[in-house]
This record gives C-alpha cells, sequence and structure tokens, in this order.
C-alpha cells in the first residue's frame, strides 16, 4: 500500500475538532469553521470527507475524445454518507474523553478525480429529503448513448440512520438517484491534458451536479 492522503487526525498542533480563530491555528490545509448554526465557537476542519465508516465509494470512468487516436480519461471517486462519532467533550482546546460522544449518521457527498483534492457536492445535514444515513448501497450505471453528450446516473439503496435524538436505529428501504455528466471536466474549460486537473468548487453546477 502507498499512502495517498495522510491521515488528518493525527495528533498535531491545531488538530482537526480543535478550537480555532482563524485558519492559521489549524494545520495543514485544515480550515476555521463553525460546524453549525448554533455552534459555540469554530473548529478546525479538514477540507475533505471526514472521518467515517459505512459510506459508500463509487467510480465513475469519464472519456472524451480529442481526436481521431486520442482520447481523454478521467476516473471520479464519489463519497456519499456514513457514521462518525462526534465528540462534544473539551479539554482545554482539544476534544477529548470518551463521554458525551454519539454516533451520528451524515448525508453529505463529496467527490475527486485525483484521491487529494475533494469538492463537498452537498454539506452535511442540508437536505430537508435525504435523509442522512450510513451501511447503505450504492451504484453507477453508465449512459452508453453513442455521439452524445449523456448523463450517467448514481443510486442509493436504503441503510440506516443513527442520531443523537433516536434511540434505536431505523431502517431505511428507500432509493434515490442523481444524474452526473459523462465528459470530464476538462472538456468543459478546454483544458484536457496529460495531467489531470483537479476538480473546483466552481465545477459544480458545470460538470459536477449541483446540491440545489
Amino acid at each position: 500500500w502507498a499512502s495517498n492522503q495522510p491521515n488528518m487526525s493525527s495528533p498535531h498542533t491545531g488538530i482537526i475538532g480543535a478550537r480555532c480563530s482563524t485558519s492559521s491555528d489549524c494545520y495543514g490545509s485544515a480550515e476555521c469553521r463553525y460546524v453549525s448554526t448554533n455552534a459555540s465557537g469554530k473548529v478546525c476542519v479538514c477540507p475533505m470527507f471526514s472521518p467515517r465508516e459505512h459510506h459508500t465509494v463509487t467510480v465513475q470512468h469519464r472519456y472524451v475524445a480529442l481526436g481521431e487516436k486520442s482520447i481523454h480519461r478521467e476516473d471520479y471517486i464519489y463519497i456519499v454518507g456514513g457514521f462518525t462519532n462526534v465528540r462534544q467533550s473539551f479539554c482545554a482546546d482539544r476534544p477529548c474523553g470518551s463521554l458525551g460522544s454519539y454516533k451520528q449518521a451524515l448525508d453529505d457527498a463529496w467527490v475527486s478525480n485525483d484521491g487529494i483534492h475533494w469538492v463537498q457536492l452537498t454539506p452535511a445535514f442540508s437536505s430537508s429529503e435525504f435523509q442522512a444515513r450510513g451501511a447503505h448501497a450504492s451504484l453507477l450505471i453508465h449512459d452508453y448513448t453513442p455521439d452524445k453528450i449523456g448523463h450517467d446516473r448514481l443510486w442509493i439503496f436504503g441503510g440506516e440512520t443513527a442520531a443523537p435524538n433516536v434511540e434505536q436505529t431505523h431502517y431505511l428501504n428507500d432509493t434515490w438517484y442523481i444524474d452526473l455528466p459523462s465528459d470530464p471536466c476538462c472538456m468543459y474549460h478546454n483544458n484536457c491534458g496529460p495531467i489531470t486537473q483537479p476538480l473546483q468548487k466552481y465545477d459544480i453546477g458545470v460538470c459536477l451536479p449541483s446540491s440545489s
């Protein structure tokens, strides 16, 4: 195994989850943010998906013909939902202790085309319809329509929920889908080349699906 992204939960000064005033208080690429509208202060947040379990990972293969003998290919990795452990106890400026923690289901979605730079497609707890979940299943169906700019479709099936105000597990049997453009984002920016360009937030609504 070769590491592509370091463990962002390593014990450094300005650890993920530590309280902060500005992003300079955080370690590495972490950002200082309010994690909810009623939060009492900011904490360091990694600009990628948070540590979690029982999420789904799906890969979309995108390609475009650049000429008679040239095809540009990119793989897009999608991460949806899962469970995380929320710790509310602080020792000075650091999260600590085993008390005051709970299992929380997530409903956010992330995408990357290099496994290093991640774009958040849907913020956590932003949907009033799609229920936060883990232990669900996902499937990507590719559109093979020739000579046409098509859309692949990402499906989500069932799963289970967990939240601090729910004392028992609720199992889900719903199905959801979202349409994904099938051409690489570089085609929209006219910069397809031998080096893959990392996805950016401004790609949402252009070559990445919008959460709205």
